[in-house]
């Protein structure tokens, strides 16, 4: 894996200089929270199995197997929400998770104290 480093141009002029991993900076330029990042991957995935899912009906108390997502579906959540996150969920802690809001109180917990 090759590692690329950029200094926070608001430091740029700073004799204090911070140096980030490059993908940190671009998901710390998301605005969107935990929430609106897992929804939409969540309702991408949901999509797949149902078209007329729309994103507005993924709510934090939206239930996976509920609303007819299946293991595999929930293996390419927790994929990408691990990409997107840069944090691993072993198997054990994704069986436990069967809502929206538990997916994102995980993500939380795992990435407090990593934002700028």
């Amino acid at each position: 894996m090759r590692l690329i480093l950029a200094i926070c141009p608001e430091e740029a002029r700073n004799e204090h200089r911070h140096v980030y991993p490059l993908n940190y900076l671009e998901v710390a330029r998301d605005n969107r929270t935990t929430f609106e990042k897992i929804r939409d991957i969540v309702a991408e995935v949901a999509k797949q199995a149902d078209e007329t899912v729309k994103e507005e009906n993924i709510t934090p108390d939206y239930q996976f197997d509920a609303n007819g997502l299946d293991s595999l579906d929930l293996v390419e959540i927790t994929m990408s929400i691990e990409e997107t996150f840069d944090i691993e969920i072993p198997d054990e802690d994704a069986e436990k998770m069967k809502t929206v809001q538990q997916l994102v109180d995980y993500v939380e917990s795992k990435t407090i104290g990593e934002k700028l």
